[in-house]
């Protein structure tokens, strides 16, 4: 929203005002905010291009809020460059001391000595405001300049510029403030690894002060990305794949690859599955090193900041005996990425290398336990880094909840090893790899407001200064929306007040329906916080348990954990919403949300709504779907099958609705995405099982409605 230049009164509204940035060599600071291809991002030590063009950027987006922010025209802010200070009017000065000097004049502006920090500071003097935002680097100043703009009420919800909040009415410039802030967490986003998202959501996340997203797409994209100061990664589970394929390597040298039964295994498949390399032989090492510096310097990881260095996933490791003397797993992976980062050094020092490759290796399923043995005395932590996945965990309890034992106990112990207590072998950097988005939820509307209020300040507490999650929607994001925002907020500051940032985003999104939208959240967290074991998977006692196996599968129980029942016995220990638990929170969201979608004011929150309860209508869906499902399962082992015939024609009913929804699958990863609603189920085997025992004829009945793209 935008007021006009008349709703304030007198000089205020027509009185010069001037926003100040370094240009540097490109002509003028909207030409130098629009040149980010023209930039080398990876210039090593003189930032001066790439300093321009971020610090002009932020500039250019400061007096497009601003404007807005004050009901005056965009055109009455004017961009000016270096020089002397506009001799009348207010003034915004952007940078830091070096890029421009005009910083220096007011030395107790500088910024926090820490990288993307800033200070915001606001004086009179004679008779105007000067506000300067200054940055440690490039970065800061950008974040810097999103924050003045949050201190003048605008908020930055989502992608979609419905979800920009303007300050109720026009304001005034701040005439007095002394700000500074450093991020807790250094690295925060999402981790992807396909050419997908689009500049507004990129831009949602620098807005936001996210700085992780994947080295792939166009070079433009990848020009864009820097611009907003991202870190960009590369590298994962088809590591070997690509850098020791055996296509390639195998004929000639079958040593190099695992020994499994007796022979050597070429088995390393493209989708990152299969079998590792023999890590003892330290020809096959070298030439996987080789080939990892080839591709950060001119092959698939040549904008890479990070390069993921993993091994298969769930993969089987070599069993010869110079392995198997090695250690255990994670041993043998800290020695391959010693030997890899040794040679991305190297690479760097002889100058075929013209940027630092930082490697990030990983603490997953095998590897979770951390070192059993030292690690060489010159293992570079300063560029090597360990990604601890909790894929197992459970999110009804936050991971150090004492009240589950059965689930994440375990996993705490793991990261611990890795963090605290004296005689650990590993004192490096810590990623945290949540699971938020995990792939078997195929983007169901799913809330984790509450375990990550608990969570993030707990892994900062455990030495975890990286984090982010896989899999996460890019568009029509309808409830992620609020895990996105709340998620960023956190990592910025672990400090942040969970509550406070939830009434205000209940405030602010939903004007006139904040009660009913707020009490339509709390019931679908509840009723999603269990998702894990309903719809995914959880590691109980040891044990994988995967609900919809068991339902295709009479010899298995279907709900042997204490976690997930059919009705939940409330016990203080390891216990979760039980299935008829989750149906019912369900069926009162439903009722909320219906109530706010006929008392809402206003085509911004309308819009709004509906985006929330399309998705929440595929949750819905889904989960009137297991609990079909499941019925059947339970009224069939019963021997009752009159009543599994019943449930089961409810399920077809849902089934046939979830085929009908399509978009709505259809904006995460390849791996998070699904054909429709019915197959993001992946419970096809289980449904085409009672469908073959109790309506073999297919006579099931047909949906309503359709959710799918009109």
């Amino acid at each position: 929203m935008t007021w006009g230049a008349a709703s304030l009164s007198g000089a205020t509204a027509v009185s010069p005002m001037t926003i100040v940035a370094n240009p540097g060599r490109f002509v003028g600071v909207e030409a130098a905010a629009r040149a980010e291809a023209q930039v080398d991002w990876w210039a090593g030590p003189d930032r001066r291009n790439a300093d321009a063009c971020t610090e002009c950027f932020a500039a250019v987006e400061l007096r497009h809020y601003v404007a807005s922010c004050l009901g005056r025209p965009e055109g009455s802010l004017t961009l000016g460059a270096l020089g002397k200070l506009p001799p009348t009017g207010d003034v915004f000065l952007l940078g830091d001391a070096d890029s421009n000097p005009l910083i220096g004049l007011f030395p107790e502006s500088l910024a926090p000595a820490a990288p993307e920090s800033f200070r915001i500071r606001a004086f009179r003097q004679n008779g105007r405001t000067i506000t300067i935002i200054c940055g440690h680097d490039r970065v800061g100043v950008l974040y810097g300049a999103y924050a003045y703009l949050e201190r003048l009420g605008l908020r930055f919800y989502g992608p979609d510029e419905r979800d920009t909040v303007m300050p109720a009415a026009p304001v005034r410039l701040p005439a007095s403030l002394d700000d500074a802030e450093k991020p807790d967490y250094l690295t925060r986003g999402f981790h992807a690894w396909e050419d997908r998202g689009d500049n507004s959501f990129f831009l949602w996340m620098a807005r936001n002060r996210l700085n992780y997203w994947c080295a792939v797409g166009s070079r433009e994209k990848i020009c864009f990305l820097k611009k907003l100061g991202m870190k960009l990664v590369g590298g994962d589970h088809t590591d070997q794949n690509l850098c020791l394929n055996p296509d390639t390597y195998f004929a000639e040298h079958p040593e190099w690859y695992g020994l499994q039964g007796g022979r050597r295994s070429p088995r390393i498949l493209p989708n990152g599955k299969g079998d590792n390399y023999c890590t003892s032989n330290p020809q096959a090492t070298a030439q996987l090193a080789k080939n990892v510096v080839q591709e950060c310097i001119d092959g698939k990881w040549r904008y890479a900041d990070i390069l993921n260095l993993w091994m298969t996933d769930f993969g089987r490791w070599c069993e010869c005996d110079r392995c198997r003397a090695e250690g255990t797993y994670t041993d043998r992976l800290l020695d391959v990425t010693y030997a890899v980062n040794k040679a991305l050094r190297a690479a760097q020092a002889d100058g075929r290398l013209t940027r630092n490759v930082q490697v990030a290796t990983l603490a997953y399923l095998e590897t979770l336990p951390p070192p059993t043995r030292p690690l060489p005395a010159d293992f570079d932590y300063a560029n090597c880094s360990v990604t601890f996945f909790p894929i197992e965990r459970c999110y009804v309890h936050a991971l150090a909840d004492p009240a589950c034992s059965e689930v994440n106990e375990a996993i705490v112990r793991r990261l611990q090893g890795w963090t605290v207590g004296s005689g650990r072998h590993y004192t490096g950097a810590m990623f945290i790899g949540e699971y938020y988005g995990i792939s078997g939820f195929k983007t169901l509307p799913v809330l984790f407001t509450r375990i990550m209020a608990t969570d993030i300040p707990w892994y900062y507490e455990m030495g975890a200064r990286h984090f982010h999650y896989m899999h996460v929607p890019t568009a029509q994001l309808g409830t992620w929306r609020l895990n996105n925002y709340f998620l960023g907020r956190l990592l910025w500051n672990v400090k942040s007040d969970p509550n406070q940032l939830l009434d205000e985003y209940f405030a602010s999104i939903y004007p006139t329906t904040a009660t009913p939208m707020r009490e339509f959240y709390r019931e679908l967290e509840y009723a999603s916080e269990n998702f894990k074991a309903f719809k995914s998977f959880v590691y109980a006692d040891g044990r994988r348990y995967t609900l919809r196996v068991a339902l295709a599968d009479e010899k298995l129980p279907l709900f042997p954990t204490r976690h997930l029942k059919y009705e939940s016995d409330h016990a203080l220990l390891d216990s979760g919403p039980g299935v008829a638990d989750i149906q019912a929170a369900m069926g009162r969201a439903r009722g909320l949300i219906d109530d706010a979608l006929i008392h809402a004011g206003g085509a911004k929150e309308r819009s709004r709504l509906m985006e929330d309860e399309r998705r929440f209508t595929y949750g819905e869906a889904m989960v009137d779907f297991y609990y079909r499902l499941i019925r059947t399962a339970m009224f069939h082992r019963m021997g009752d099958t009159e009543g599994a015939r019943r449930e089961f024609a409810l399920a077809e009913r849902q089934a046939g609705l979830l085929k009908s929804i399509v978009d709505l699958i259809q904006v995460s990863s390849a791996d998070g995405n699904a054909k429709n609603g019915f197959e993001a189920t992946q419970a096809e085997g289980a449904f085409r099982y009672y469908q073959a025992m109790l309506d073999p004829a297919g006579l099931g009945s047909s949906p309503d409605r359709s959710l799918g793209t009109p």
